[in-house]
């Protein structure tokens, strides 16, 4: 039974300076590196990566939003401008126009279609698994039954999804139910786009995604591979992947306060 129920209302910024710059492959290094290095909590910003006509050669999207006037986004990121993309679509627009253009980058699925995700949590980003994610994107994109695949390069900041802004690292552990904070870490987000909705399609896009997982997993660094992000959830993977330690003490929670399992979700913890 809800008893209470509290509504916090924050007000929206008058304008929003942002878009899509377009690089080359070979910026990759130095994009992650700066991307990584972001603390402003006016920024949000995350790397895609898309194959572009006609020659759908591969190439770098920065996904990037500052939530204020375009001179103090200027020289926010300035280092993204100084690393000369080969295309700019950034301009000012409305905090209703940002959510649109981030939505239609992020998670892009034409009419028709169903997109699934699946996704690897890093510590250390390197370009061998870069490689690996691009090599499989580049064999879905030839099979004719699939409309697309895409890669997204997330770092999370601190604070970025923890309930308080504490710059205290332990404070931020403790309060959150991901097992890891947002210190120094990569999500990747991995998503293909089918026409076909029968259960066995579904099935074989699984594999394929977790296909994918596997490739990067197998190139990064000893100790560098971190539980999965739930947010972007795959239908079939074991919540000890999402949870790992954290995950008896949130069964012990679900148990105390809804017993009867009224609340449920993609994730079940029981």
């Amino acid at each position: 039974m809800v008893t209470e129920l509290i509504v916090k209302a924050y007000p929206k910024p008058p304008t929003v300076y942002g878009g899509v710059l377009l690089f080359p492959m070979d910026k990759f290094d130095a994009l992650a590196s700066h991307l990584i290095t972001i603390s402003d909590p006016k920024v949000n910003a995350m790397l895609g990566v898309a194959r572009m006509p006609p020659d759908m050669h591969p190439a770098i999207l920065l996904v990037a939003m500052v939530f204020d006037e375009e001179s103090y986004a200027k020289e926010t990121l300035k280092w993204a401008w100084d690393l000369e993309p080969l295309m700019d679509w950034t301009k000012k627009m409305s905090l209703e126009e940002s959510i649109k253009t981030q939505e239609m980058y992020i998670h892009p699925p034409a009419k028709g279609t169903i997109f699934q995700q699946h996704n690897l949590v890093l510590s250390k980003l390197t370009p061998e698994i870069m490689k690996a994610g691009l090599e499989w994107q580049a064999e879905i994109q030839k099979d004719p039954r699939f409309y697309g695949a895409s890669l997204l390069f997330e770092p999370f900041r601190p604070g970025a999804f923890s309930p308080t802004s504490s710059s205290n690292k332990k404070d931020e552990d403790e309060r959150s139910a991901w097992p890891h904070s947002s210190y120094n870490t990569y999500i990747i987000n991995v998503i293909i786009e089918q026409r076909n909705f029968s259960p066995e399609h579904i099935q074989e896009n699984n594999a394929h995604l977790r296909e994918c997982v596997r490739r990067m997993e197998e190139k990064a660094e000893s100790g560098t591979v971190l539980p999965r992000y739930p947010n972007y959830y795959l239908a079939g993977v074991p919540v000890e992947e999402y949870y790992a330690g954290n995950l008896g003490k949130l069964r012990k929670v679900k148990a105390r306060v809804d017993p009867q399992g009224v609340f449920k979700s993609g994730i079940r913890i029981q």
